[in-house]
């Protein structure tokens, strides 16, 4: 009789576990570094994300800006020697340098993301794991995730010295030196008249300057790349990809910043900087590209039908950035 209040009590727990343990399923945390491997003094990109349907009450401390150390482990505790030995220099040296650290926010049906993003720059050699972000859900409890790490490797593995020029002998012909200053000055003067003669040249001759504007090279772009038949074709993964680089290029362009290495809220921020009364036209891209994290960050498919939605407004909010752009500029 008790063996078997065991095995009731056994089977209830073993049953009851999936549906406490079903919240924390739906949450995909993903983490990556860029470039994994580099030499002293490079900067690195230093990525983790969040995505699910429930984040209420998920929780990220972002890292301090600032200088980190390594810290000291068991064997230089117990070695004074090794203490002595390394000098004041090297222990100036920082294992790296947080610069930035920001975090992105997005939601499109029903489907949220937190992206954070740290960038930082190594300083000492070797394979050094990164520092932990600190997520937790709303209960308090700490959400951990596999924290890459980077290889840095010296300039001169060798060691060996550059090679250094030997001082110019000033003693010699000096016959040499006044026809070399002669010939330099000849040909100074030249380049003169030459220079002259072609700028009044340009002045009688009208060409005809062919200049593509953005919305040109954009829709150029888009037929280069066939996204609408990437669409078609059910290939998600190259039209994602396409239309994001490719409208990024097109935002560089038309407004005069490099929106490649930026996040949806930075790019939201800088149209509303660039132009006056753009909070609708930003809005509206942000709702764009938010559909393309999703894709590329949260492995979220998108159907066919939302696919040709969003080309299509993509599309529209090009244009119409680009004739208020016109507008603005008179």
């Amino acid at each position: 009789m008790l063996l078997k209040k065991i095995v009731i009590i056994v089977s209830v727990i073993f049953f009851a576990l999936p549906l406490f343990s079903a919240g924390d399923s739906e949450r995909v945390l993903k983490s990556s570094v860029n470039p994994e491997k580099g030499n002293v003094g490079q900067q690195f990109s230093y990525t983790l994300s969040i995505a699910g349907r429930d984040l209420e009450g998920v929780k990220i401390v972002l890292p301090e800006k600032g200088e980190y150390y390594p810290e000291p482990n068991s064997d230089e505790k117990k070695s004074n020697q090794k203490k002595e030995e390394e000098t004041e220099d090297n222990k100036a040296v920082p294992l790296y340098i947080i610069n930035s650290a920001v975090k992105d926010e997005s939601d499109s049906d029903g489907l949220k993301q937190i992206t954070v993003r740290v960038d930082l720059t190594c300083y000492r050699t070797g394979v050094h794991q990164l520092p932990e972000i600190a997520i937790t859900d709303s209960d308090g409890v700490r959400l951990g995730y596999s924290i890459p790490a980077v290889t840095i490797e010296e300039l001169n593995k060798e060691g060996q010295p550059e090679d250094i020029e030997p001082p110019v002998e000033l003693s010699g012909n000096y016959t040499r030196l006044i026809v070399l200053i002669m010939a330099v000055i000849a040909a100074l003067v030249a380049g003169f008249f030459i220079f002259r003669y072609f700028r009044n040249r340009k002045k009688h001759i009208a060409v005809a300057e062919i200049k593509q504007t953005a919305l040109e090279f954009f829709m150029a772009e888009i037929e280069r790349l066939k996204l609408s038949e990437c669409i078609n074709e059910g290939r998600v993964n190259d039209y994602v990809f396409g239309i994001s680089i490719s409208f990024r290029k097109f935002l560089s362009m038309e407004l005069g910043f490099d929106a490649a290495e930026m996040t949806t809220g930075e790019i939201s921020a800088v149209i509303k900087k660039y132009l006056r009364n753009g909070g609708g036209i930003a809005a509206e891209i942000v709702k764009i590209m938010e559909a393309w994290d999703l894709s590329k960050f949260a492995e979220f498919t998108l159907s066919k039908e939302l696919l040709l939605i969003n080309f299509k407004n993509t599309i529209d909010a090009a244009e119409r950035l680009h004739e208020i752009r016109r507008t603005v500029n008179g």
